[in-house]
């Protein structure tokens, strides 16, 4: 399947740039037929974008600061994300 489309993302996070930022961006680049842009802005409720809630990996507990604002919540895994993205961008 060949890429069909380049999605704009703002990846923000609720914890500081580090193992599980570098690990969502090393999933998402693994991707097959999956091509973005991260503009990693932390403003994405401001600007009125969908936010997907990622739950943190190995836990069973979501920051409810994510949980508050975000339009849907998936699980730590590429299919979900991605997933996600797709519906969400439509």
């Amino acid at each position: 399947m060949p890429y069909l489309k380049t999605y704009n993302l703002f990846i923000s996070h609720a914890w500081a740039y580090g193992e599980s930022y570098n690990r969502l961006i090393n999933l998402l680049n693994q991707a097959p037929y999956f091509s973005y842009k991260n503009y990693s802005a932390p403003a994405a409720v401001w600007m009125e974008k969908p936010i997907i809630g990622i739950r943190p990996f190995g836990s069973t507990r979501t920051p409810s600061a994510v949980e508050s604002v975000a339009d849907v919540m998936v699980s730590w895994n590429t299919n979900s994300i991605i997933s996600a993205i797709r519906d969400l961008s439509l």
